[in-house]
């Protein structure tokens, strides 16, 4: 099991996609992982703050993840 930082889902997350991959890691990732979830950057470079949604740290690499819940498509080659 991920060590999770925070160790619960923020109760004002409103995304249940982010929920889901929260539960997800911690469950399936080993003990080698520690995942911080909501880490606020410092310096955005378009806007006032910015966000990652979650942030891997392991063995294999550092792996930022950005979670999207709604459908995705693409449309004439644009996402």
């Amino acid at each position: 099991m991920a060590r999770m930082i925070p160790p619960e889902v923020d109760p004002e997350t409103k995304s249940e996609a982010e929920r889901k991959v929260f539960f997800r890691l911690q469950a399936e990732l080993s003990s080698e992982r520690i995942v911080l979830h909501s880490l606020n950057i410092k310096d955005h470079p378009r806007q006032p703050w910015g966000e990652i949604d979650f942030v891997v740290i392991g063995p294999s690499g550092v792996y930022c993840l950005e979670v999207k819940g709604g459908r995705v498509k693409r449309e004439d080659g644009v996402w």
